[in-house]
């Protein structure tokens, strides 16, 4: 089953998850409006509106808003 999250992140914002928060998760990010930095293990991903990202294995990941607006993001995740 597919589940569709919107997120509002505020400017300045971060938040992070470990690993195990995606253990049995695939799982896309979607940016709608804004900019966010995604931190992956050791990647940064720098993504802008209309951009696409699918997660790799589990990893601990940062979702961080570098901007002063609102990034506003869908997450598609899809359970193992």
């Amino acid at each position: 089953m597919l589940e569709l999250i919107e997120v509002t992140l505020p400017g300045g914002e971060r938040v992070s998850y470990p690993s195990s928060a995606f253990a049995f998760l695939y799982q896309q990010v979607w940016v709608r409006s804004g900019k966010l930095i995604f931190e992956e293990g050791e990647l940064t991903h720098e993504l802008h509106a209309g951009d696409c990202l699918q997660l790799g294995p589990p990893a601990p990941c940062t979702f961080v808003n570098p901007g002063t607006k609102p990034c506003v993001y869908v997450v598609a995740l899809v359970r193992r």
